[in-house]
């Protein structure tokens, strides 16, 4: 898509968001109350994984909305065609 959209001004791009703090397992037990599973944190949650980010911690929403507005930006004008990862350096 990237090459064939090009000609016209169009930039299309990817964000590959790593582990996120969103508050979606809270919200998810808060809403649905016993129906919910167990409160056991996901396995994406525990301190074990997170240790192995560089970053040592889980990306907020806003910073991968950040990479959003970026690609949207007109600093991004020519960036295409590009996968961008926002993963606090799991990939290093």
């Amino acid at each position: 898509m990237a090459y064939e959209r090009a000609p016209h001004g169009v930039t299309v791009n990817a964000i590959c968001p790593g582990m996120t703090a969103t508050g979606r397992y809270d919200t998810m037990h808060d809403v649905l109350g016993d129906l919910a599973p167990p409160r056991k944190p996901p396995a994406a949650m525990s301190p074990e994984l997170t240790a192995r980010i560089p970053a040592r911690r889980r990306a907020t929403s806003e910073e991968i909305a950040s990479a959003a507005v970026y690609l949207a930006s007109e600093g991004a004008a020519y960036v295409n065609g590009a996968a961008l990862p926002v993963v606090g350096g799991w990939l290093a």
